[in-house]
């Protein structure tokens, strides 16, 4: 992904987010950095998760589909290659946002987005 990706992204989320695109950026810069080699398709595994992109939106954990329903796809490759596009996570992670404010994220929840406010 090219800096110019990177600003694009920036972009499309300060536009789905509005008042809320600066702590929205920062979160997403704690869940796959642009540092982190797959950005933006960060995909993390765990019997707790498989989390996917940019917001790493949660497929499925061993116990539970958590959003696998809401995703876009007949298959969980389906889901998660719909999930790797930033522009889908970042719909997707509205849709969360929507529902259950910053508390799903592990960034917000830690206060690790702070530091890049």
């Amino acid at each position: 992904m090219t800096k110019g990706g990177d600003e694009a992204i920036e972009d499309y989320i300060r536009t789905i987010f509005g008042k809320d695109a600066r702590t929205a950026i920062a979160i997403t810069h704690n869940e796959c950095s642009p540092q982190h080699p797959d950005y933006p398709e960060c995909v993390y595994i765990t019997k707790h998760e498989y989390s996917v992109g940019l917001w790493q939106i949660n497929i499925q954990s061993r116990s539970a589909k958590v959003h696998f329903d809401r995703i876009p796809g007949d298959t969980l490759e389906q889901k998660i290659e719909w999930l790797k596009d930033p522009y889908n996570n970042t719909l997707m992670a509205y849709w969360i946002f929507s529902n259950s404010y910053w508390y799903p994220w592990r960034a917000y929840t830690s206060g690790n987005y702070l530091n890049d406010l």
